[in-house]
This record gives C-alpha cells, sequence and structure tokens, in this order.
C-alpha cells in the first residue's frame, strides 16, 4: 500500500520590519506538505501512533516561517521537508509545494513607501522539494536525486523543481495558424495574422553538477533569467516582434532560450494553452459601413487548446 497524509492551501504571510517601523519586506506564501511513512498500521487497523496530525502540519509550517528568512519559495520548501525529517524519525520522506504570492512596495512620487504594498497578479512562483533520508551513493542515482541538503549535522536528499505558474502572455499580432491538417471534420479557417495569448507554466530542474549546492543558488536571479528568455521568445523585438506560426513553435523556441540563458538548469517543462480571442467580424459592422480591421474580440477561456513539452540539455544536443 502506497499512502500519504498531509495539509493543503496553508496561508501564511510574514513582515520583516526595521526597529525604526520601516516595514523592509513583506512575503506570503501558499504550502502544501505530504508526508509519507509511518502511516499504514493507521489505515490497517486504526493505530495513529505514528501519524503526526494535519493541524500539527500546519503549526509547523507557521513555526519554520517564523524563523525562516523567506527569501525564496525553494529554500523554504527545501527547509520545511527538512525539518520534518529531521524531527519525525518514522517518516521516510515529504513532498512540499511552496507557492509565492507576489507583493511590491509602493512607490508615490518617487519615494518608496515605508509599510505600503501592491500584490501583483501577473503570475506566481512556486517550488516543489521531494526530501528524503540520507542514502548511499548507489542509492542517489536510483532515485534520481539532484542534491544532499544540510540541516544542522543531518544530510537529506532533496529533488528540487521551481516554476512559475498563471503568467498571463499577450500579443496582438505576428501570430498566425496555417498549413495544419484538414479533413472533413475540420471548419477552422487558416490565418497569418491572429491575437496570441496564454496563460503559462513553467517548471525548471537543476543541473546535476549542483549537488550539495542547492541552497546556495540565487533563485531570484534564476527566476529573472527565466522570465526575459520567455519575453524575448514570444514577444521579440520590441519595434518588429518575432511571427509565431503557432504555440508549438514558440513553446519550444521559449524552452531552448531558457536552457541556453540558464546554464544551472538541466530540463525545462512548458504548458502554454492557446487562450481565443476570437475575431468579432459581425455582421452589425458592414451593415452600417464599418470595416472590421483586426481591432474588435471576444475574449474567451473556455474551450482552450492544450499545448506541452518537456526540453532537456540532452534532448537538445541531439537535435
Amino acid at each position: 500500500m502506497q499512502s500519504s497524509h498531509g495539509k493543503a492551501r496553508v496561508r501564511v504571510a510574514k513582515a520583516k520590519r526595521r526597529s525604526d517601523g520601516f516595514t523592509e519586506l513583506f512575503q506570503e506564501f501558499t504550502v502544501q506538505v505530504s508526508l509519507v511513512g509511518g502511516t499504514d498500521s493507521s489505515f490497517l487497523c486504526g493505530d495513529n501512533s505514528q501519524v503526526v496530525a494535519t493541524d500539527t502540519c500546519k503549526n509547523i509550517i507557521y513555526w519554520v516561517v517564523k524563523q525562516h528568512p523567506c527569501d525564496s519559495a525553494e529554500k523554504l520548501a527545501m527547509d520545511i521537508g527538512c525539518f520534518f525529517l529531521s524531527h519525525y524519525p518514522f517518516i521516510d520522506s515529504v513532498r512540499m509545494r511552496v507557492e509565492r504570492i507576489p507583493w511590491c512596495r509602493v512607490n508615490l512620487e518617487g519615494k518608496s513607501h515605508s509599510h505600503g504594498f501592491v500584490r501583483q497578479l501577473d503570475q506566481f512562483n512556486f517550488a516543489t522539494a521531494v526530501c528524503s533520508r540520507e542514502c548511499s551513493k548507489d542509492d542517489k542515482v536510483s532515485l534520481r536525486v539532484d542534491s544532499a541538503v544540510c540541516c544542522g549535522e543531518k544530510v537529506y536528499a532533496v529533488i528540487l523543481t521551481s516554476g512559475v505558474d498563471r503568467w498571463k502572455l499577450l500579443k496582438t499580432t505576428c501570430s498566425g495558424w496555417e498549413g495544419f491538417y484538414r479533413d472533413r471534420f475540420t471548419t477552422l479557417p487558416e490565418t497569418n495574422e491572429r491575437v496570441l495569448a496564454t496563460e503559462c507554466q513553467i517548471s525548471w530542474t537543476y543541473s546535476s553538477r549542483q549537488n550539495r549546492e542547492l541552497k546556495k543558488l540565487d533563485f531570484s536571479n534564476i527566476l529573472s533569467q527565466v522570465q526575459d528568455a520567455v519575453k524575448r521568445k514570444f514577444f521579440g523585438d520590441s519595434d518588429k516582434g518575432v511571427y509565431s506560426p503557432g504555440v508549438q513553435k514558440t513553446l519550444f523556441d521559449i524552452g531552448k532560450q531558457i536552457l541556453i540563458s540558464c546554464p544551472l538548469l538541466e530540463k525545462v517543462s512548458l504548458s502554454m494553452p492557446n487562450i481565443h480571442y476570437l475575431p468579432a467580424n459581425l455582421e452589425v459592422f458592414s451593415r452600417n459601413g464599418v470595416r472590421f480591421e483586426n481591432d474588435i474580440y471576444i475574449p474567451t477561456d473556455e474551450p482552450h487548446g492544450i499545448i506541452e513539452a518537456t526540453l532537456s540539455r540532452s534532448c537538445l544536443a541531439k537535435l
């Protein structure tokens, strides 16, 4: 039997204040923890003696956040996971997901506000960490362990994934969809002029060369590099843009650019749903002598296309 238990959607925020009352930082996270190990007897015969209550899981999350600098979702995920392993010997592994909700300091008349923040809604970055007990070198190979993270005097194996979610991107031109397979079920017309919009999720894993160095990485800088690579390949030059013959090609170009721009990454997975903005070329326009000029659209969110791919350095080397 395979089983786990834990706590989901634990929301926690932290304000870092100076002695003069200036709020240096405000961070908000949504945390999920799943514990594996020690619970078989609870499922089989109702013996809960080695079950960490899900309410206790919630309390531990708040406890760790209280002690933690909260400078990245990645480090917080690893440290919460390792905390559970260090305190409960019957737990075999911990799966963490930490989502950071971004808040940006208010700037008024060129001056940073001492305690005011505005929530940014354009994207959320997240991290997942699977933390397990220290294993031998041979075991690490079979488990595909990315790194060994120190927690005090103890060392735990960690598989870390970072990502960005719900990032909405749109460009009003330089996009088309032509030459696709047609049969008697096809009604979609071809076009070389359309709005291209998506709400993408991108996740990435780290090179094995980063073993034992994960907690030293500058995750904020890596996130910025990924974001810059996405914008360069999705939007192109500020004046001329870049033509997209389809989400598939754009997705591949973005993934390739991420791996080129971020040498610390080993693999990147992208999901870019095609969010349709349908041309509103209505009869009422032509009836009243008004020409449709690719300027009025009907926004939709369903149904939408699903386009996904995973690129690794090894697969790029073969292309």
